[in-house]
């Protein structure tokens, strides 16, 4: 699928097998798209019929990546898909321009990074204020994650994000190994948190931490948890540095009471 002009809307589309990228929004008129509960690299109908099925039992892998947004093309909104077994990246920015917003989609085992700003693999977190003007998305810094527990269902994720003053969301995912980069894809969506940095001087970078409680169906015990950041204006970073969910037994954090008579 190929657009490159304005408020295209994408939808409920299986897009796999192709010999390229699956999906290419590309120019700078390609604008306002709404990209949304597409099948990308995966069968229109998977069914495990008689399980344990292989873990590529749903794949129909496209040979580039999953979705590609370049030559410019800015102001699009990309979520709520299926994207996976691809031989490329997830979602790759190589000149995209800025506010490319990400939500919601399911990535895991592509070839690539589940996200990749500018197409050269992980970025470095540095002072993105002074990212040139019209980068893809703005290449905003990922958040940090230093720890992830709690109970079997339930728990927080700790960690910072360091970037320009401005309102932040942060989505957080869980898979069951982590991408061989270490900076995640993300399969499974366990939700996501506000933060707000308001402590960056003129062209500097400030920064804020956060602790967020994050949950699912389904033990979370020894999954790989990752997070991207989005901005405001919807500039959504890559994945940080995934950090493994580990359980805490919070009934005797603090050890036990001496024992009276």
């Amino acid at each position: 699928i190929y657009a490159s002009s304005l408020s295209n809307n994408i939808h409920d589309n299986t897009v796999s097998g192709n010999l390229g990228a699956a999906i290419r929004i590309e120019g700078a008129n390609a604008a306002a798209n709404s990209i949304s509960f597409n099948r990308i690299g995966l069968k229109s109908l998977s069914l495990c019929l008689f399980p344990p099925c292989a873990p590529d039992y749903d794949a129909l892998a496209n040979a580039g990546d999953g979705m590609r947004l370049a030559n410019g093309a800015a102001g699009n909104n990309i979520s709520a898909n299926d994207i996976a077994w691809n031989g490329g990246d997830g979602i790759s920015l190589p000149d995209a321009g800025p506010q490319n917003a990400i939500s919601e989609n399911s990535m895991h085992d592509n070839a690539g990074l589940g996200i990749d700003l500018g197409a050269d693999g992980v970025n470095t977190n540095d002072n993105d204020a002074t990212a040139p003007a019209g980068s893809p998305n703005r290449l905003l810094n990922f958040p940090v994650v230093t720890s992830a527990g709690g109970n079997a269902l339930a728990g927080t994720a700790r960690g910072y994000l360091q970037s320009t003053n401005g309102h932040y969301t942060l989505e957080f995912y869980a898979d069951v190994s982590p991408h061989p980069s270490l900076h995640g894809e993300g399969r499974t969506y366990l939700g996501s948190g506000e933060i707000d940095i308001t402590n960056a001087p003129a062209e500097q970078n400030g920064s804020n931490a956060f602790a967020i409680p994050i949950n699912y169906t389904t033990s979370l015990v020894g999954k790989s948890i990752s997070v991207f950041a989005r901005d405001g204006v919807g500039n959504t970073s890559e994945f940080g540095l995934r950090t493994i969910y580990v359980f805490q037994d919070t009934i005797f954090a603090n050890g036990f009471e001496p024992f009276a008579e």
